[in-house]
Formats: structure tokens, sequence, C-alpha cells
């Protein structure tokens, strides 16, 4: 449900931000603005925050919720914490170990003699930071390949045949370039939701479906 009320939210802006016709599909215009739906852009999100929470210190009281989401990913539990879901539905999150990242390590009053213990500290924190980035670089990696799968087979047909093309071009790499004016009548032309007659007769709004020059 508020998935839902999300994605009603982003096709108020993507129209805006389009010039889109009303009737025009939100896959078409997911396509043509590069906004992910908000179901891909929210998962994303509490996967990259799953990982955040793996590696805080391990005194924190949430490892114990993580410890038991793990123990419990594959048995047949009735019902799971958020936790628990998460870790079955996506392995990639139960996968290698995380360090962890404290949230400090050489306290101002260290002793100059301690020194070499907090260099070993500082070095685990930048590896376990390191293989946070690369964790969360893969998730979001995952999360673009899941939405390119998806968009073989959502945009409207007269769209997908020119996605079709070689060396097609869409989103902010075709529109950057054009002004506010050109980029609105591409994309109508494009989806096939605009002022032709094609399209109008679809609603009553003309009589004939054809050109004036009755060609076409």
């Amino acid at each position: 449900m508020q998935a839902r009320k999300l994605s009603t939210v982003q096709r108020i802006a993507m129209k805006t931000i389009l010039g889109c016709y009303h009737t025009t599909p939100t896959a078409a215009m997911e396509l043509e603005s590069d906004l992910p739906p908000p179901w891909i852009r929210l998962q994303t999100k509490v996967l990259c925050s799953l990982t955040r929470l793996q590696t805080l210190k391990q005194n924190h009281p949430i490892h114990e919720f993580l410890a038991e989401g793990l123990r419990t990913r594959t048995a047949a539990v009735k019902h799971r914490s958020n936790i628990e879901n998460i870790m079955q539905q996506f392995p990639i999150t139960t996968t290698g170990t995380l360090g962890t990242i404290a949230p400090f390590t050489r306290p101002p009053w260290y002793a100059t003699i301690d020194a070499h213990l907090y260099e070993a500290m500082d070095q685990a924190k930048d590896k376990a930071f390191i293989e946070k980035q690369a964790r969360i670089k893969q998730l979001k990696t995952a999360a673009h390949e899941q939405w390119a799968k998806l968009n073989l087979n959502a945009p409207p047909s007269r769209l997908k045949r020119i996605l079709l093309r070689k060396d097609n071009q869409y989103g902010p790499k075709l529109y950057n370039k054009l002004s506010r004016n050109t980029c609105a009548k591409v994309i109508q032309l494009r989806t096939g939701h605009c002022s032709l007659n094609a399209y109008l007769h679809r609603f009553g709004l003309t009589d004939s479906p054809l050109c004036n020059c009755e060609n076409g």
C-alpha cells in the first residue's frame, strides 16, 4: 500500500518533469526520466541499511536480532521479523562477513605509546569500510539489473521499438541536450501520446486518425 502511494506521487512528479500527457504509461515515463520504480528504490535502501547495521560494533544490541535472523532464515517459522524476511529473500545479505566499523578508534587522550594499537584499529576500520562499500555497490548493481530486466517488456510497443534500435539513447543522455519544450515534444512523440490525429481520434477529439494529407 505504501509503495503504491509513492508510485502515485512519483508518477505526478514525472508528468511534471517530462511534460507528458495524462495517459502516458508509467513504465514509459520511468524509462524516459531514468527513475526506477519506488519499490526497487525502497528495496535498495532497506538492503543498504541492513548492511550498515551489520558493520556496527559487536556489543551493539542489534547484533542479537541479526544473529537470530541468520539462524531462522531457513527454518519453518510461521511468523518472521523484517530482518529474517530480508535474510531469507536476499541471500546476498548473508554471504561473506563484514568487518566492524567503530564510531571512533583514536580518542584524543590516547597515549603515544599505544599508537601502534590504534593504527591497527584504523586499518581494520578502513578494511571494513571498503567491504561495506563493495556490498552496497553490489546491491545497487543488482537493483539496476533487476530494473533492466523489467524494462524489456514494460514500455509500450512504440517506445519499445525505438529502444531496440542500435545505439539508441533515452533518459538524461538524450534530453540533457535539448530545451524543455523540445524534450516534452520528443517524449510525447516517442511514447505515442501526443497531439497527432492518431492519438486524438482514440478519444473522439478528431473525426479521422489520418493526417490532413490523408496519407497516414
